[in-house]
């Protein structure tokens, strides 16, 4: 594996952890998913 790639994929684990942290509403966690799901397929 790509050390590039993994740590991208640490960096976006990191980043749904805050998220999910962070978010108090499930609306915007289901807007947030939207959105990573969107930077998956870039």
């Amino acid at each position: 594996m790509n050390p590039v790639k993994k740590k991208d994929f640490f960096l976006l684990f990191f980043y749904l952890f805050l998220i999910f942290f962070f978010s108090k509403k499930k609306k915007e966690i289901k807007q947030v998913k939207k959105k990573i799901s969107l930077l998956f397929w870039f």
